[in-house]
């Protein structure tokens, strides 16, 4: 059955074995509002019917079972329901032996209403006590779960220091029995309690009625609590917790974070922690009051970007926002400490607590600053290497390679995977070049200064190349600790330097053939003058005239080629099309068509002396291509400007036109071509070639190239040498040969790609 509240009607279990008076008292009682009453006469069937109703009332008398013993059955199955006698047998042994069995209350029956009255109020006041009972067991049951289940243990003691209540957690703790701990005086149980800050704050809070909280250690149970105490009026309700693990953890937490800030403030390094709007310090080691100038309270108290130089600050709170994110993240900012401010490298990570809710942010800042300088200077010195072109190595005190640049790699056809660890001299020279090394770090260790060597380099390929090295030590306070070196492929100049031994030869030899050539028409020039004196005759000046030609031709030609020889330093990118048509305008060329065969390349040269090979040729091409008379005529019929009939054809393609030699004289069609050559390495190359006789049978054409030497009649024997020194000034390789038209052809192939402009 539900619990009944004050507010519930009072349900009566009427047991007489009378029904007549039965019926009386149901009349009687159910005069009364909230009293509701069941009739039993069987007091056996009635203990069948104890769990719908709030009190039993019972006649004494009754056949088989009587009221007392009816009250015991009751007790046994009911312990705390109400039960009153209302018998008409009112003596005083009745009376006692009822109390004694736990009668709730007794009323004798009689005649009057008023012994309704009172047994109703004896009812009433029996159920409400009852009831009230009910609800304080209820309480006092779930109180007492609820101490069961806690995991403090509660204990109570009575004023008398008594325990009167020990949850199961308490008695775990105090070693005590739950059972046998009820009544025990607390310093009976513990005597080591006496003296003990325990009893100094248990006492207080008896004495005072005020509640205390302490935490301390007792020693007996090796166990340190946390108590609260709070007094009542029968005592102190005291709760214990067991935080001896929780003081041990404190304990080493705090040993930790000691050990920790002494960590922290041994680093070389910043470290910092930030709130969660990432505006505020929060945690700091020494090295961030150190590098700012900043006490602790005024980090504190400061914006965290105002740390910063204002040029950094936006960056900065970007970086912060990021981590606020959940991003990790590392950036750099300057510290404004004032004239340099040092260069700090940050990695900052978002912070999260046990719920994973963002707490702020920490993270590290490392000095840089020189760090960055150092790259920065590094980047420049490895930009500039690079840009010298030259291979540049390292090695370290033992001859290993420690470092090659791309250029190493292009020459010696080893990458660098297997030249860095490798030993140079082994790798790279012969037994030779071996001790030309040993004596140029020798001699670099002995005068503190740069030593040159030349050696011959061998490749990957087993190919042997001249080359220079200039060879350092580097720097060091103490014990060798290796070399660097800048090797040159010294080839080029090798052949140069052997061209230009031959051309000063050769400009020796026909020295004295210069000489003889100008003595001829100087000779006659002298003698036709002479005669012209002695005999008047101006036809006399006119031969000496075309000697004093030829003279003046002679010492151009000898000049020009004088100044061919000088090697080109600083070639220009150029347009080959353009100097070639720039070179055929100045030309004296007579009726020749010039064809541009294609597209021509640019070309890395001098485009002043390059207008000067295209001339000699241009020229070489004319003087030999037409007959001496045709070509004369011509002269003399020809504008001062020189280009009367000239032409340019930049699109024609090339259409091979054979001619009989007896044509030759009368030709009007004359060409001169100009094309690239075809190449494999990207090197540009090109031809220029005619459509003449071509050379006689006879002559090698690679002589054609050697001073004096020309198979006109008019012809000074220089424009060729002239062509051929202003091509090996630019370090390039030209061949005579014949076209496929039969006339003469130059091919020319260059050192190097044109440079960008």
């Amino acid at each position: 059955m539900n619990p009944i509240t004050e507010d519930d009607d009072i349900h009566v279990l009427h047991v007489d074995d009378d029904p007549a008076f039965g019926d009386l008292v149901a009349t009687f009682l159910g005069r009364h509002d909230g009293v509701v009453v069941h009739r039993e006469t069987d007091p056996t069937a009635a203990l069948d019917r104890l769990d719908a109703v709030d009190c039993v009332v019972s006649d004494y008398d009754m056949p088989d079972l009587d009221g007392l013993e009816l009250l015991q059955r009751v007790r046994a199955r009911r312990s705390d329901l109400p039960f009153v006698l209302f018998t008409g047998k009112g003596n005083e042994e009745i009376a006692s032996e009822a109390i004694a069995a736990g009668v709730s209350g007794y009323v004798q029956k009689g005649g009057g209403s008023e012994r309704y009255e009172l047994l109703v109020n004896r009812i009433r006041t029996v159920v409400s006590e009852a009831r009230a009972t009910r609800r304080a067991q209820r309480v006092t049951d779930q109180l007492q779960n609820v101490y069961e289940r806690t995991t403090d243990g509660v204990v109570a003691l009575d004023r008398d220091w008594r325990y009167t209540y020990v949850n199961a957690r308490a008695a775990e703790v105090l070693d005590l029995d739950q059972t046998t701990a009820r009544g025990t005086d607390v310093w009976t149980a513990f005597p080591a309690l006496v003296g003990s800050v325990f009893e100094t704050e248990l006492r207080r809070a008896m004495e005072t009625g005020e509640s205390v909280s302490f935490d301390a250690y007792f020693e007996p149970l090796e166990t340190h609590f946390d108590v609260r105490a709070f007094p009542g009026e029968d005592g102190l309700s005291i709760y214990l917790s067991d935080v001896t693990d929780e003081q041990y953890a404190r304990r080493q937490l705090a040993s930790e974070r000691r050990l920790l800030d002494a960590a922290l403030d041994a680093l070389d390094d910043v470290f910092y922690v930030l709130d969660d709007s990432g505006e505020r310090l929060v945690r700091w080691n020494d090295g961030l009051n150190e590098v700012t100038g900043r006490s602790d309270a005024e980090l504190s108290t400061v914006a965290v970007t105002e740390l910063f130089v204002p040029a950094d600050r936006e960056a900065v709170a970007q970086t912060i926002e990021r981590v606020l994110g959940g991003t990790e993240t590392t950036g750099a900012a300057r510290f404004d400490t004032g004239d340099e401010p040092p260069v700090y490298e940050f990695r900052t990570v978002p912070l999260y607590d046990e719920n994973d809710v963002l707490v702020g942010a920490c993270g590290i800042g490392r000095d840089v600053t020189v760090q960055r300088s150092r790259a920065a200077h590094l980047e420049r010195v490895e930009t500039i290497i690079e840009a010298l072109g030259d291979p540049v190595y390292t090695t370290g005190n033992g001859g290993e390679l420690t470092y090659v640049n791309d250029a190493f790699v292009d020459l010696t056809g080893y990458d660098a995977d297997t030249a860095l660890g490798s030993h140079a001299a082994e790798l790279l020279k012969d037994e030779t070049g071996h001790e030309a090394v040993r004596d140029a770090i020798r001699r670099a260790y002995r005068e503190d200064a740069p030593a040159r060597l030349e050696f011959d380099l061998y490749t990957a390929d087993g190919e042997a190349v001249p080359c220079e090295d200039n060879l350092s030590l580097l720097p060091t306070d103490g014990p060798f600790r290796g070399t660097a070196g800048v090797i040159r492929d010294v080839s080029r100049r090798h052949e140069r330097e052997a061209t230009l031994r031959r051309q000063r030869d050769q400009l020796d030899e026909f020295a004295a053939v210069v000489s003889h050539d100008l003595q001829n028409p100087l000779s006659v020039a002298l003698g036709h003058v002479q005669l012209a004196r002695e005999t008047a005759s101006t036809d006399r000046l006119d031969a000496a005239e075309d000697a004093l030609e030829r003279m003046d031709r002679l010492v151009d030609d000898l000049l020009e080629l004088a100044r061919t020889g000088a090697v080109v330093d600083d070639p220009q990118p150029v347009s080959l099309a353009d100097v070639v048509v720039d070179a055929w305008a100045v030309t004296d060329t007579a009726d020749a068509t010039l064809t541009l065969d294609g597209d021509l390349p640019r070309v890395s040269a001098d485009p002043s002396r390059l207008g000067g090979l295209f001339e000699n040729l241009f020229r070489n091409a004319v003087e030999h291509g037409l007959t001496a008379t045709r070509e004369s005529t011509e002269r003399e019929s020809r504008p001062p400007n020189g280009r009367a009939g000239a032409s340019v054809d930049r699109t024609a393609e090339h259409h091979s036109t054979e001619l009989a030699d007896d044509d030759l004289s009368n030709r009007t069609d004359f060409e001169v071509r100009v094309g690239a050559l075809p190449t494999d390495d990207g090197t540009p190359g090109f031809f220029v070639e005619d459509d003449g006789p071509g050379f006689d049978a006879d002559i090698d054409p690679q002589t054609l190239f050697d001073p004096g030497v020309s198979t006109a009649p008019d012809g000074t024997g220089y424009g060729l040498a002239i062509v051929h020194d202003i091509a090996v000034a630019h370090d390039w390789h030209v061949d005579a040969t014949t076209a496929s038209t039969g006339g003469a052809r130059f091919e020319f192939r260059t050192a190097h790609p044109a440079r960008p402009d």
